[in-house]
């Protein structure tokens, strides 16, 4: 925090010394977007815009404060702003879905999205996106490709996986979501949600024993959840243990 500040101090003398210098005004943004100061962070970009109002990178970046803001809105004034000066770049694109998501407009955010993903087909975070689009208007066949693509993209990653998993158990296929749920936990097994997921899925196909032992290890991460606590113990009455 210290530094963030000392930083701040020095960009702001250099404006003070030199109030055109386009560099100062787009650091100083940055750090009072880090700093959660938005409000400070959106006047700093106006100023920067105000200087050099082609510079698509100034635009997506106030963008992107307006999305911490919940302004989704504002948000998307500032992407298709930056995709005038723009239109090749298709990270611009993506985030302009997802604030299109935000705002409940699923046909259109997919639109974007499948624009990004034409101008950058190994965009992980795309796919991930599109899924959850095509999920939320109930193509699940579809978003299972697509989450397919973003594991593929980014097998590293257990959010696909987590997404892929949840898809599944929509779709009650509870053997491939557990597999799913495997793949995710063994990249990311402090996760307390996915051990959950997992015993949920457990339990729908009668694997009590196994379930049991998710919920443990869900409740070991999070020992204060009572929701886990009694979804066990349904678990346990079903077996007919009372514990």
């Amino acid at each position: 925090l210290n530094r963030h500040l000392e930083a701040l101090n020095s960009y702001d003398q250099v404006i003070q010394l030199k109030p055109d210098h386009l560099q100062a005004w787009r650091k100083r943004s940055q750090i009072l977007a880090n700093l959660e100061c938005y409000e400070e962070a959106i006047a700093s970009y106006d100023r920067l815009i105000a200087l050099r109002p082609d510079d698509p990178k100034a635009w997506k970046k106030r963008a992107e404060v307006f999305v911490k803001m919940g302004n989704p809105d504002a948000a998307l004034e500032s992407y298709d702003a930056a995709l005038r000066m723009n239109p090749e770049e298709a990270s611009i694109w993506r985030d302009r879905g997802s604030a299109l998501f935000d705002l409940n407009r699923y046909e259109d955010g997919l639109a974007s999205l499948e624009t990004a993903l034409e101008l950058n087909p190994d965009d992980a975070k795309g796919w991930s996106l599109k899924t959850i689009a095509l999920a939320k208007l109930n193509r699940r066949d579809e978003a299972l490709e697509c989450c397919d693509r973003a594991i593929e993209n980014r097998p590293n990653d257990d959010h696909p996986w987590r997404i892929r998993a949840l898809l599944l158990r929509d779709l009650h296929q509870f053997e491939d979501e557990i597999s799913s749920c495997d793949q995710a936990l063994a990249l990311n097994p402090k996760d307390a949600d996915l051990w959950s997921h997992r015993a949920d899925a457990l339990k729908q196909v009668h694997q009590y024993e196994e379930a049991v032992k998710s919920y443990d290890e869900a409740l070991a991460l999070k020992p204060d959840d009572a929701r886990l606590w009694h979804r066990r113990g349904l678990v346990l009455r079903r077996m007919g243990r009372f514990e």
